[in-house]
């Protein structure tokens, strides 16, 4: 979408003014590796996706911020000089208020504005889409404060206003992808230190597919904040038997021997080793050695859905069906069973078959229609110009 085109629309839903709008897209974020691993001390490997959230936005005369999405119907209205809280009535509306929250606790010079959410980003499919919007809102609102951005200072601020806000313990991962992915190439973080690797990602004659289950996701179960509190309960028992900071420090033979809990056991486990498949994945791409990268691929699926259990029967099936077929080298799952997605490895000439036969079985076999996109490496938050 242009800019004028972005105008036009941002002019529906607030009317016209003589203010200027300016426009911002957050990129959609996807782990190619290292998931429930950025909470846990470790590396993560991630790609922008070509879908993201556009943010619009207008400054305002009084310190009224108007957030409205073209998803919803309701427009969530807030003070800055208010105190800012979690309201459940607000819904998508908390994330870009968290954020404006901490702008504010860090005593930026906030401004009213009108905000509107448009974009082609899925919720709950393990995209980073809470992520997005919060990312877009901290970027947006700091261009209208004529504000020097500092991406990883950014990723830092949204992160730490997401966990605070809903009171989460969620991996900073997917803030500094979008924050700081390059386009062609996958990150590299390290989320103890915060170094980056930027890897060159040209994945041809592969592609990376996502791949959603077209669930209707239904509530919250709690799975993501029931395996943060089994890592912490294993990294407890490990600091007890040895001298480590985070549960990656271990090793396999720490998180077998040392801790007696199977269910705990299994939860370091799977820490230990989709760590050291961040490594794996990332020199296989370095080394342009696809066949290594699909093996990375089904092996953290493996660990994923076996030893921390956050896959599902659909997206088990759907990695399942995938991999049979002529032209994938490797799939896995992200995210959870709550929102998750596949990801799979193929040949681009393979993608109209593959589609094909994949809608097919999983519609006979799930009474559901997979939906495919596309994964070019994209580059993070900017302008639209």
């Amino acid at each position: 979408m242009n800019v004028k085109a972005l105008n036009a629309k941002f002019e529906e839903y607030f009317g016209k003014s003589d203010r200027k709008i300016s426009h911002f897209l957050a990129p959609g974020c996807l782990k190619l590796m290292g998931d429930h691993v950025d909470y846990n001390g470790g590396s993560v490997l991630t790609i922008n996706t070509p879908m993201g959230i556009i943010i619009s936005i207008s400054e305002r005369e009084d310190d009224l911020i108007n957030l409205q999405s073209t998803t919803e119907n309701k427009v969530v209205e807030i003070n800055i000089n208010d105190s800012l809280k979690f309201n459940p009535t607000h819904g998508w509306g908390n994330y870009p208020v968290a954020v404006i929250k901490y702008l504010k606790l860090a005593e930026m010079p906030l401004k009213g504005a009108n905000i509107l959410f448009t974009g082609d980003l899925p919720s709950r499919e393990g995209l980073g889409a809470s992520a997005a919007i919060e990312v877009a809102t901290g970027f947006a609102m700091m261009h209208l404060m004529a504000k020097k951005i500092d991406r990883v200072a950014l990723a830092l601020l949204c992160h730490h206003a997401h966990n605070e806000f809903f009171d989460d313990y969620s991996g900073i991962g997917v803030h500094f992808g979008i924050t700081n992915g390059k386009a062609g190439h996958a990150l590299e973080l390290d989320t103890q230190n915060l170094k980056t690797k930027h890897i060159e990602f040209d994945t041809d004659p592969f592609e990376v597919l996502v791949i959603t289950p077209g669930l209707e996701r239904e509530g919250h179960s709690g799975i993501g904040d029931k395996r943060k509190d089994e890592c912490f309960r294993a990294l407890m028992i490990l600091k007890q038997k040895m001298s480590i900071q985070y549960l990656c420090d271990a090793t396999f033979s720490d998180a077998e021997d040392l801790i007696e809990d199977e269910v705990l056991s299994a939860r370091a486990r799977h820490v230990v080793w989709e760590n050291q498949y961040v490594f794996e994945a990332s020199e296989a791409i370095e080394e342009r050695s696809w066949g290594d990268l699909g093996e990375s691929f089904d092996a953290s699926h493996l660990s994923l859905a076996g030893d921390f259990q956050v896959s599902s029967e659909e997206l088990d099936l759907l990695v399942d069906i995938v991999r049979m077929i002529d032209g994938c080298i490797g799939a896995k799952m992200t995210g959870d069973h709550e929102s998750g997605s596949v990801l799979a490895l193929v040949l681009k000439e393979h993608f109209d078959n593959l589609k094909a036969i994949v809608t097919e079985r999983f519609q006979a076999i799930a009474g559901l229609t997979p939906d495919f996109f596309h994964c070019t490496p994209c580059k993070g938050v900017h302008i639209i110009k």
